[in-house]
């Protein structure tokens, strides 16, 4: 059958259609209490983390993670989707991205980023186990395996600086 097959992840929704790589995304769905529906609490993000990281697991504990620290969360299990985000979307406030991916690795995002006007600033957080990780053209990196904390500590520290600097 050519109907894509459907299926439920820690609150992600995956599709796979034949010949085609699989894409996961975070649906919000409002839930009904006695006839009404409960809608999610009104409160302004504290911006968009683009998340592009290969595994999975290390995807949605970040995901999860930076959901829970009041951001946006787009997520991209490879470079290629994350570059075609970069180009139809806004851009987000840091870029937290892995650098050994197949298809696309994280050093061509870098590159393509950089020659970029629109997306050349953007602060990025390089959690990657790469030995020449501290190498990459980013803000800064945290190498894994990785203290959570750390990885969300760092990511505040280069919205707020990046913030003031648009300020100014």
């Amino acid at each position: 059958s050519r109907a894509p097959a459907m299926r439920g992840l820690n609150g992600m929704m995956g599709v796979r259609v034949e010949g085609a790589d699989e894409a996961y995304f975070r649906l919000l769905v409002e839930i009904a209490r006695g006839g009404e529906v409960a809608a999610p609490a009104a409160s302004k993000p504290r911006g968009q983390v683009m998340l592009v990281e290969d595994s999975r697991d290390v995807r949605s504990l970040l995901a999860e993670a930076f959901t829970a620290e009041g951001y946006e969360v787009l997520e991209c299990a490879d470079g290629g989707l994350a570059l075609a985000a970069m180009d139809r979307l806004q851009p987000p406030c840091a870029v937290v991205l892995d650098l050994a991916m197949p298809l696309v690795d994280g050093w061509r995002v870098l590159d393509a980023m950089r020659a970029s006007p629109t997306h050349r600033d953007l602060p990025v957080l390089v959690l990657s186990a790469h030995p020449d990780a501290a190498l990459a053209r980013a803000a800064r990196h945290v190498a894994k395996p990785f203290e959570l904390e750390n990885v969300l500590r760092t990511v505040r520290e280069l919205v707020a600086a990046t913030s003031v600097t648009r300020v100014h």
